[in-house]
């Protein structure tokens, strides 16, 4: 209902209400306001999306590492990596790696296993392959004094990886310091998502040593050859 003034005239801009530009700027305010509270929800939720995500990968290089431990810890030997540069004085300089078939470009592991006598019999030879094209790390296994060629099938260890950058998958650490007793070798690996936006990854470097191993230099002489 209008108000009535003193002298009894009607006051019109009682019923005027509000104007087109107050209603327009209300909106634009509006819209400001739930722009920002979406805004904040999309960067929680892509937070918690690397989160989980990075723990993904972080798991998929763990579990890695843990099928390989009791391996490689437990191995005699270790032969010279394939795919890693040796340093000059480095024992794997003047003893290099068997390529076998290793495609170019790919990394490989040789290892000599004699404590699987209690287990299987028999001392064991193991190659670990890490394929770039696939983002794979395989394994295949034969009987020592065998040729390679009665291997058992590739089995995955670990996909979705990739080569810690400017870092080789396996090598020799400390090669040259001449302080080692037992062979030792470096593995580093990376796992990554491209499920968030930005891309997250984890890189794990670990160093095993073969504990059976008599000297720190790799053998000269193959135990487990590839060709």
């Amino acid at each position: 209902m209008a108000a009535v003034s003193d002298t009894g005239v009607i006051d019109k801009r009682d019923e005027e209400g509000f104007t087109l530009i107050e209603l327009l700027v209300t909106m634009v305010i509006m819209s400001l306001v739930a722009v920002m509270v979406l805004v904040s929800i999309i960067n929680v939720m892509t937070q918690q999306n690397q989160a989980a995500s990075l723990d993904s990968t972080s798991s998929q290089v763990g579990l890695a590492f843990i099928a390989l431990d009791k391996e490689i810890r437990y191995a005699a030997s270790i032969d010279c990596p394939y795919g890693w540069t040796a340093a000059a004085g480095d024992p794997c300089a003047a003893t290099p790696a068997d390529a076998g078939s290793v495609p170019s470009g790919d990394y490989a592991l040789t290892f000599y296993s004699a404590w699987t006598i209690a287990t299987l019999g028999h001392p064991q030879c193991t190659e670990l392959l890490y394929d770039t094209t696939k983002g794979q790390l395989e394994q295949r296994t034969w009987d020592a004094g065998s040729s390679v060629s009665t291997a058992t099938a590739w089995s995955i260890i670990g996909s979705g990886l990739s080569n810690a950058p400017s870092q080789p998958v396996f090598s020799v650490p400390n090669a040259t310091s001449g302080s080692l007793i037992r062979q030792q070798v470096l593995i580093s690996l990376e796992a990554g998502s491209t499920a968030t936006v930005p891309a997250v990854s984890s890189v794990a470097t670990v160093t095993f040593t073969a504990v059976n191993s008599a000297t720190a230099n790799p053998p000269t002489t193959s135990a487990c050859p590839l060709s």
